[in-house]
């Protein structure tokens, strides 16, 4: 007879990548990451199984691992692979499988502190104490689990360890059900099994790809070559192993010194290949510099007597569209680069010179050109050539051009930062900040540091290492609005900003604060016409529905009278109706016939249900949508005991989403289905109390419908 274990040794998990551990342990988050594509490196099912335990191990401490699989519903499974504790325990898993039979939606934690009987039973036969076991691929016809065990000093597993590992697992799902149901020998390899890096054959397949998208959207990329010398004489003198260590090395100090969003390939045995989108002359400068500091230091001295290996890489790059916009031209500039760092002495690094006359001399180059032609629709092409006339106007090393936007300043525009694209994307400033451009914001008045007070006395910008010295800010306001800063840090000459600096940039200030107001214009004119046609979208899917017509209206003013009625102030209301109006926007998504029959889903199409808020919120992010609460359509579905759809529970649902919740279920039971007629008031809100709901937005609703209700 299988072991019963208990409800709460079951762990609901969120199906994405979120909360404290992101930013503790950034280190954990790359690698899931990079396990969507080492996954596809597999050819068979015992390669993939290695690899989710290869994965694993640097993810979540164990004394033991195992892989269960079962190609078919029926039967408990085998084990695949086995490590530590896990090896030579058939019967002691197949005890396991019995006892998850039926319930392979969530892992499992299992301690003597969650359930002694049920841990007894399972635990003492490996010898442990604690163990997670992860489903993978329960929805379909193949299943299986990921185990993990602690010995008799280890202790049990957390709810995070759990959760990281299921999001492991999902990684590798897809990749399972295939290598399950056929042959995938002769599938393209992704991932450099050596160095994690990707190979020549993801290169070529990306690179094109990243070329395709700089042209369409008129933006800059660029590609760097880097070969390592010593490679191949240390292969010869020192074996292939240390030569395998010396590479992974390089690697590991490449993926320190590059962006996030660059692409690191291994294209040849010592050759490497960085894809660097959105990227010109001048940083892929700053990152071959990087590189080379860091590959300075010795290299594996752990393995190699007398302090290890020094490398003197030498490295070419070709830039779009500077050198070309083809992937066959800047292919063929790159690798001439390299040829000619070769034979460089020193720092080796060659790129091309443009084929025209530098265009630093001039403020609107032809990219820029391009842009404004491409895109006249979009006046925030304008931005970047306004930035680089603030530079013009005062010398610095450093320039940020911020506007205001929900009581934030948000970086539109910088010029001088090491990666760039991160820095827009990242920067946001409350208004309410102790920051510099968050004084001047609330003051509406400039600062000159150090004129007007000594840079101990304002917070300084460490960011990346960096110092300031200097500053002045400057606030754009136009008919007595805000409408953003101009930041200024370190002047490019040494020295420090000026009265005469400040004057001269005033005048400049208030042109671009007028920018900065028309941009608002065309962007409030640009969102009226949004959420009107997505308002038409929703809609139309609605009707095509069988009893859903004006669901998302009706749901949009029950959430608005809600949080009016729980005592929001009227701005906070008006987002939540807002976002409540598109909260199943990611619906429109699935076809939409699977929406309109009246029958249950399917374990996959369950499954990818579940995905429907994030897919909505992602499409509105993609338009530029403003004015919405993410939270409100994100989580939507989540529900106080942790059963929703990305397993938040309690005070983890942000209050905005509970309101949505109870929203949009009292307005599914109060209106009539295909299936059943409508649930009368007073009933649907005793159900929503019998559920799990908040109960203060319950009280609420009970509250506003008592007098009405029929």
């Amino acid at each position: 007879m299988p072991v019963e274990i208990p409800a709460p040794c079951f762990v609901s998990v969120p199906l994405e990548v979120s909360g404290p551990w992101v930013t503790e342990s950034p280190e954990k988050v790359n690698l899931l990451f990079q396990a969507q594509w080492a996954a596809r490196s597999a050819v068979s099912l015992d390669d993939a199984f290695g690899l989710l335990l290869d994965l694993a191990e640097p993810l979540v401490p164990a004394d033991g691992a195992a892989v269960v699989w079962r190609g078919g519903l029926e039967g408990t499974g085998a084990v695949h692979q086995a490590r530590g504790l896990a090896v030579q325990r058939e019967e002691s898993f197949r005890r396991l499988a019995e006892a998850l039979a039926g319930r392979r939606s969530h892992p499992l934690l299992l301690d003597e502190g969650r359930a002694a009987r049920a841990a007894w039973e399972l635990l003492e036969p490996f010898g442990a104490t604690g163990l997670v076991a992860v489903p993978i691929g329960g929805s379909g016809r193949s299943w299986g689990l990921l185990v993990l065990l602690r010995g008799q000093s280890g202790g049990g597993f957390s709810e995070d360890e759990a959760r990281i590992l299921r999001l492991l697992a999902l990684s590798f799902e897809p990749v399972l059900e295939d290598l399950a149901t056929g042959d995938r020998t002769k599938e393209l390899a992704f991932v450099d099994r050596l160095t994690g890096a990707f190979t020549r054959r993801y290169f070529d397949q990306h690179f094109r790809g990243e070329v395709a998208r700089a042209n369409r959207s008129q933006t800059p990329m660029a590609l760097l070559l880097m070969e390592i010398d010593q490679v191949p004489a240390v292969r010869n003198r020192q074996g292939p192993a240390v030569a395998d260590a010396l590479l992974q090395a390089v690697v590991r100090r490449v993926d320190e010194a590059r962006r996030q969003s660059d692409t690191l390939a291994r294209i040849e045995r010592e050759r490497f290949a960085i894809i660097l989108p959105g990227a010109g002359q001048d940083h892929v400068a700053v990152l071959a510099r990087r590189l080379f500091g860091a590959l300075a230091p010795p290299l594996i001295p752990d393995l190699v007597p007398g302090g290890g290996i020094r490398v003197n890489p030498h490295m070419g790059a070709a830039v779009l569209p500077d050198h070309g916009d083809t992937a066959e031209t800047l292919w063929k500039r790159a690798l001439a680069s390299l040829e000619e760092a070769r034979g460089m002495s020193g720092r080796r690094y060659y790129a091309p010179p443009r084929p025209e006359q530098d265009p630093g001399d001039r403020l609107l180059d032809r990219l820029a050109a391009q842009s404004l032609v491409g895109r006249p629709g979009e006046p925030g092409v304008l931005l970047a050539w306004i930035a680089r006339l603030c530079r013009e106007v005062v010398p610095a090393d450093r320039v940020s051009l911020m506007e205001r936007d929900d009581g934030h300043l948000v970086v539109q525009e910088a010029f001088g930062f090491e990666g760039r694209d991160q820095v827009i994307r990242t920067t946001r400033v409350s208004l309410d900040s102790e920051s510099v451009s968050g004084w001047v914001a609330r003051h509406r008045r400039p600062l000159l540091v150090p004129d007007d007070t000594t840079i101990e006395e304002v917070p300084a910008n460490r960011v990346g290492g960096y110092r300031s010295d200097s500053f002045l800010s400057v606030p754009l306001i136009a008919e007595g609005d805000l409408e953003g800063v101009v930041h200024f840090s370190n002047r490019s000459d040494g020295g420090v900003f000026t009265r005469e600096d400040m004057e001269r940039f005033l005048p400049v200030a208030d042109r671009i604060a007028q920018v900065l107001r028309s941009c608002r214009r065309f962007s409030s004119d640009r969102q009226g016409f949004l959420r009107e046609s997505l308002a038409y979208l929703v809609d139309m899917v609605e009707d095509m529905i069988p009893g859903m017509g004006g669901h998302s209206l009706t749901v949009a003013q029950w959430a608005g009278r809600l949080a009016r009625a729980l005592g929001w102030d009227e701005e906070v209301v008006e987002r939540i109706a807002a976002s409540a109006r598109f909260h199943d926007l990611g619906e429109a998504s699935f076809r939409v016939h699977r929406l309109a029959e009246a029958r249950p889903f399917g374990p996959r199409e369950r499954r990818d249900l579940t995905e429907h808020p994030l897919l909505g919120w992602r499409f509105l992010e993609s338009l530029g949508m403003k004015g919405l609460d993410r939270d409100a359509i994100v989580y939507h579905h989540e529900r106080e005991d942790g059963s929703g759809y990305m397993g938040r529970k309690g005070d983890q649902i942000p209050p905005a989403a509970k309101i949505v919740a109870v929203a949009e279920a009292f307005v599914g039971l109060t209106s009539p289905r295909p299936y059943r007629g409508a649930v009368p008031i007073r009933e649907a809100v005793a159900r929503l109390e019998a559920e799990a709901f908040d109960p203060d937005v319950v009280a609420c609703l009970r509250k506003m419908v008592t007098d009405s209700a029929p």
